[in-house]
């Protein structure tokens, strides 16, 4: 095969509802020169036999198939696989309008290429409506990327999908996505990205359509080990204060950033007590005690109450007995309590 101008990865797992409109979006695609890359993440329905009929009619399409190891190891997958100069992803859910390639594209040209990052707008696809997600065209250099944390961070446009990368900066600088991260791992993604990047293109297109599922399980059904999430979170923080330290950003004006965090941090407390990992009690107090000793200032500013349960919480954490929060955490999971950080808690 040629190298084609773009590479499309897309992850698929379990999708078989929603297999077709998204790859036959793509082949309906205006600008031609590009390939597919379907990495089939060991999913028990018909979704991996399906990309596998679309390889045999249409040579531009090669699939992948791999035990499941959730959508970062797949996308990375992709990556490794590219052969494309440019590299956006899309959802297996979601679906692209036929200019979608062909607006990126344009909007690269404009750049002379080069090693930027080509960010276009979106649709929120819902059961009865469709809401477009209006951005303001821009261009961003080096020098403005603290807008970043300061104030896309909390927003809509950190998403991996609806992009144009540059592969040999991805290649070059070694940027991945983090294996087990389930939560952020398209911020991480681009925050990474941007650290290299000569530019930033936004521009208000609406050729992606985001298909938002009710069905999709809260954060608690993702939840991994305390290691990893705890791991996850330091990953973030890591990031934002390079970015801080770089561009010299006022704690004020991390607020934002601070927020989306929260979610993060979140994670970290249900991964100690979620049902399927049951850690013993002294493993819990040590956890807590490793949490709490040497991040106080951390924790009041990612500890974000959302409801009273988390804000006796927060208060037990920071001013009690790691005991205490421990037999709170315990009775909230023993009666079923559901409003707690804004999720279920089960």
């Amino acid at each position: 095969m040629n190298m084609p101008v773009i590479s499309i990865i897309v992850p698929v797992y379990n999708v078989e509802k929603y297999i077709h409109q998204c790859i036959d979006s793509i082949l309906l695609q205006t600008f031609t020169d590009f390939e597919v890359l379907l990495v089939d993440d060991g999913a028990s329905d018909h979704s991996g036999s399906i990309c596998d009929e679309y390889a045999h009619r249409d040579s531009r399409i090669r699939v992948f198939h791999q035990e499941n190891a959730g959508v970062s190891v797949a996308r990375n997958k992709g990556l490794c696989e590219a052969i494309g100069e440019y590299v956006t992803f899309v959802d297996s859910d979601d679906w692209i309008k036929p200019d979608y390639l062909n607006e990126l594209y344009k909007c690269l040209l404009e750049r002379n290429r080069g090693k930027g990052l080509i960010l276009g707008s979106f649709e929120w696809v819902y059961p009865t409506r469709i809401l477009p997600v209006s951005v303001e065209d821009m261009l961003l250099y080096h020098a403005d990327f603290y807008r970043l944390i300061t104030e896309f961070i909390c927003g809509r446009m950190m998403y991996v999908w609806g992009k144009l990368f540059n592969r040999e900066l991805i290649i070059s600088k070694k940027i991945a996505f983090i294996p087990d991260v389930s939560c952020f791992e398209d911020m991480l993604f681009v925050l990474d990205y941007c650290c290299y990047a000569d530019y930033i293109l936004i521009k208000s297109n609406y050729n992606y359509c985001y298909r938002v599922s009710y069905s999709t399980d809260t954060l608690s059904s993702r939840i991994n080990s305390y290691e990893c999430e705890l791991s996850i979170c330091r990953e973030f923080l890591l990031r934002l204060k390079l970015y801080q330290d770089y561009y010299a950003i006022a704690d004020a004006e991390m607020q934002n950033a601070w927020k989306t965090i929260t979610v993060l941090f979140h994670k970290v407390i249900l991964a100690i007590y979620c049902h399927k990992n049951q850690y013993s009690y002294s493993k819990r107090i040590r956890y807590l005690r490793e949490l709490t000793l040497n991040n106080r200032n951390e924790i009041k500013r990612m500890f974000l109450p959302a409801y009273l349960a988390d804000k006796i919480a927060k208060y037990l954490l920071l001013y009690c007995s790691n005991v205490c929060f421990d037999i709170w955490m315990r009775f909230l999971y023993k009666i079923n309590f559901r409003r707690m950080f804004g999720h279920k808690t089960n």
